[in-house]
């Protein structure tokens, strides 16, 4: 640690997460949560006298708070972040998602074919898992309120389509990121016994939580189950909604125009398409990917999506009604942004108390090698969930597993060669779980806000689903995995586990009651 952190054990760094976690869920209020998280890593990193108590409160917004604003990542995605809440209220205000309700109405008849519908479209929207959440739970959330699902449902579906959809495909801002670290690890390794496009894909392959909530997402939304509070908010909403008779009206029904949100949407889509592949260097797709800005490119193709929706509205509203929708769009989101630049700072004041560096050094060669995908996954999944960034963790550890699993590759058995890859997708797979649960996240932020969910209660209902599905990615993929099991039996016994223990716990909600 730096000299100014002497006095404070390595394990102390995981303070601030843990006291934003525990006020969070003791108080189910967010923001002073985090504020005192980061007052407390404040603390920590000055030289902790009970002077320091107040200049620390001082340092939250002088130093981190105002870091945030100032960086130029961070600052895209908050562009990002209005921009859809513009694009989100002047296509409500021409009819744009009145007419996707009015068009989802028939097709969309009940709580089955809603959830399946919003799974599906998680999966179609796979290049970033920034936007995924906000144009999927802003164009669902209609009719969802319609067919009786509860915000916390379509936030937890459109959370687990996000970064674990993100995270292994193929074309997503992800992948680029992901074929850079592994490049330069394996560079940095000295190694060439293996391609670094061979053990990309062979991380994907062996990225178990991503595969395994996927599946889940699948079957809660097929069978209608659920268990624990995400089953009590369920039946909740469905008893209120059937008790008031209630059904959505919205703005704009009068004019319903389903072109009006799908365009802008599409093009918005396609300019981040197209500003990934320009803002890249290199002959190949692959280079391209790997090298572009991911944030510019959210930020080029919303500013165009707004766009396109400001000169369709024209046809029919005035110019000064379109500007108002605009800027009234970006009214609900204020919050969550709050607590978005708060989640930014506390993971800042943790990588100055190099928690990630702490947590990474629990891994050590002296380990038994058959152990290093699990204890990775473990370590990446309490990385992620302490600082609440996915990227940060795997630029931290995948350099560190790599060479570890290196070793395995080349000196162990033929039927132990496969430990570099469980390895380095335990890191991915730890990341993502991270990434998906943790409240201080950002995906997880966003998935709260574009669904219209209080955030505590998107972490609350879905933490029980990810712990689960955590636990079977241990002991069905890791822990087999590192003893040599081959990769379609982990897979397929963790895909029954996931079945069988739904419909032991799970349950329907009860339609009979009023």
């Amino acid at each position: 640690m730096d000299s100014q952190l002497l006095l404070t054990p390595d394990w102390l760094s995981l303070g601030p997460p843990l006291v934003a976690v525990v006020l969070a869920i003791v108080f189910r209020s967010v923001i002073p949560a985090l504020l005192a998280g980061i007052w407390f890593g404040a603390w920590l990193l000055s030289d902790q006298s009970l002077v320091s108590v107040f200049t620390s409160l001082m340092a939250v917004f002088e130093k981190y708070v105002l870091a945030v604003l100032t960086a130029a990542d961070h600052a895209t995605i908050l562009i990002f972040c209005c921009m859809i809440g513009s694009l989100i209220g002047v296509i409500k205000r021409n009819g744009g998602i009145a007419g996707i309700s009015s068009w989802a109405s028939r097709r969309i008849r009940n709580r089955r074919q809603g959830q399946l519908a919003a799974f599906g479209t998680g999966l179609v929207l796979f290049f970033d898992d920034y936007s995924s959440p906000l144009i999927m739970g802003n164009a669902m959330r209609p009719i969802a309120d319609r067919i009786h699902i509860s915000r916390e449902k379509l936030a937890f579906i459109i959370d687990s389509t996000a970064a674990p959809v993100a995270a292994i495909g193929f074309a997503s801002t992800w992948a680029g990121f992901e074929m850079t670290v592994i490049g330069d690890s394996l560079k940095a390794a000295g190694s060439d016994s293996i391609a670094p496009i061979n053990l990309f894909l062979n991380t994907l392959a062996y990225s178990f939580y991503p595969a395994f909530i996927l599946l889940f997402v699948f079957l809660v939304a097929f069978t209608g189950r659920d268990f624990g509070p995400m089953l009590k908010a369920e039946q909740l909403v469905f008893d209120k909604n059937k008790a008031e008779n209630s059904s959505s009206v919205l703005e704009g029904s009068e004019n319903a125009k389903l072109l009006n949100a799908i365009l802008p949407l599409l093009v918005m889509v396609a300019g981040v398409g197209v500003a990934l592949f320009v803002s890249g260097e290199g002959a190949s797709f692959s280079d391209r990917l790997s090298t572009a800005n991911p944030f510019r490119a959210l930020m080029v193709g919303s500013v165009l999506g707004v766009l396109a929706a400001v000169a369709m509205s024209l046809k029919s509203l005035p110019l000064e009604d379109v500007v108002q929708s605009g800027v009234e769009g970006m009214y609900p989101i204020m919050g969550a942004l709050i607590i978005l630049i708060l989640a930014w700072a506390l993971s800042d004041v943790i990588r100055e108390l190099k928690a990630p560096q702490y947590l990474a050094s629990l891994i050590g060669e002296s380990i038994s090698m058959v152990w290093l995908p699990a204890l990775v996954f473990l370590i990446a999944a309490l990385t992620s969930f302490s600082t609440g960034t996915s990227w940060g963790t795997l630029a931290v550890l995948m350099p560190i597993v790599i060479p570890l699993g290196l070793n395995g590759y080349e000196v162990l058995g033929p039927e132990q060669q496969n430990l570099i890859y469980a390895a380095s997708g335990a890191v991915l797979a730890g990341a993502v779980w991270g990434d998906h649960s943790s409240p201080i996240s950002d995906t997880t932020v966003i998935s709260s806000m574009a669904a219209g969910c209080t955030h505590i209660d998107h972490v609350r209902t879905q933490l029980p689903y990810t712990l689960f599905i955590a636990l079977v990615t241990l002991v069905f993929g890791y822990i087999p995995a590192g003893f040599g099991v081959p990769l379609i039996a982990s897979l397929t016994l963790g895909g029954l586990a996931i079945f069988a223990f739904l419909f032991w716990q799970g349950a329907c909600i009860d339609t009979s009651r009023v």
